[in-house]
């Protein structure tokens, strides 16, 4: 059942692993990826914290984030309660790192409660495929690694046979972040007892050095990231998806461990186009194989692009 939410805007905050982050220094402080070299300019930990501070301190989400959430009736008019930068998730009872979120939000939207995961990107890939992933764990000797990249390939695309997985031309060639991804997104939608998951793809395109003039985004990996998507998403389905195009769902994973199982989730993509690469960026959005970029594109440039800037009325 869809009820109705009224939309009232609320005093937000993004909390890090240090605490409340208030300004870009903050969140490079507490929220940032422990690689410093992400945290720059272009690069998608970045963009991130510059496209989501602004947004959340006024008590909205960014307006491409709004346009893909609103184009599905169960969605619309979600209204985080949290937002929290860098959040880990346990996937299962080994030792060892489990899911970092760039973005977690637990909140309400017209089905019900949802939880929505963030994985930022500017052109940087999907990490390993799950092939490449498995090769490296089978050679670690005594490690549960094998066993986590079979596990959550059993839980989240139903595959867990070695044989498979290391078909680097077939569900081996699926990036392993993205199953990962989507694990630690369904773990968390059972914690907060959401009814429904979002896993969200975030992508910044188009930025420039401000000393050079040079795009920072690069059109071919922007396309490789595109590609990977859709595969991934061929391999929810079990097919490949019949509608193009915005947020895809709901699709029901088998579940296993701590991933559960059969509970609606949905998967897209959301892209922030600088106003200064526009054009580089439109061009590069035509030849994406498949895209979830409609949404962003006309909710910022509606009269540019000849489009509506509402994608389920597209």
């Amino acid at each position: 059942m869809i009820r109705c939410v009224v939309s009232q805007k609320r005093r937000l905050e993004v909390n890090g692993p240090g605490g409340v982050i208030e300004s870009l220094q903050d969140w490079g402080a507490k929220g940032a990826p422990k690689r410093p070299g992400q945290w720059k300019r272009g690069r998608s930990a970045m963009e991130l914290a510059r496209a989501w501070l602004p947004a959340v301190a006024a008590g909205e989400l960014p307006v491409e984030v709004r346009a893909l959430l609103d184009s599905r009736a169960q969605l619309r008019e979600f209204q985080p309660e949290t937002v929290s930068a860098e959040h880990l998730t346990r996937l299962d009872s080994f030792r060892g790192e489990g899911r970092n979120h760039d973005l977690l939000l637990v909140g309400s939207a017209a089905a019900g409660r949802t939880v929505v995961a963030v994985e930022g990107k500017a052109d940087e890939p999907f990490s390993d495929t799950i092939a490449a992933t498995l090769k490296k764990a089978l050679k670690r000797n005594g490690s549960n690694a094998p066993t986590r990249v079979r596990q959550l390939c059993a839980a989240i695309i139903g595959v867990n046979d070695d044989e498979q997985l290391l078909d680097a031309k077939g569900i081996g060639g699926i990036r392993y972040q993205l199953v990962h991804a989507t694990a630690g997104t369904l773990i968390e939608a059972e914690a907060a007892n959401a009814v429904q998951a979002v896993l969200l793809i975030h992508e910044f395109i188009g930025s420039v050095d401000e000393q050079t003039g040079q795009p920072l985004t690069r059109p071919e990996r922007i396309e490789r990231n595109a590609r990977d998507l859709a595969a991934f998403t061929a391999a929810l389905a079990g097919r490949e998806p019949a509608t193009p195009t915005g947020l895809l769902g709901p699709f029901r994973a088998p579940g296993g461990g701590l991933v559960p199982a059969g509970l609606p989730l949905w998967l897209g993509k959301a892209t922030r186009v600088d106003a200064n690469r526009l054009a580089l960026s439109s061009s590069v959005e035509t030849r994406q194989p498949w895209g979830f970029t409609a949404a962003s594109l006309c909710s910022q440039r509606p009269d540019d692009l000849g489009c509506s800037p509402d994608p389920a009325r597209a």
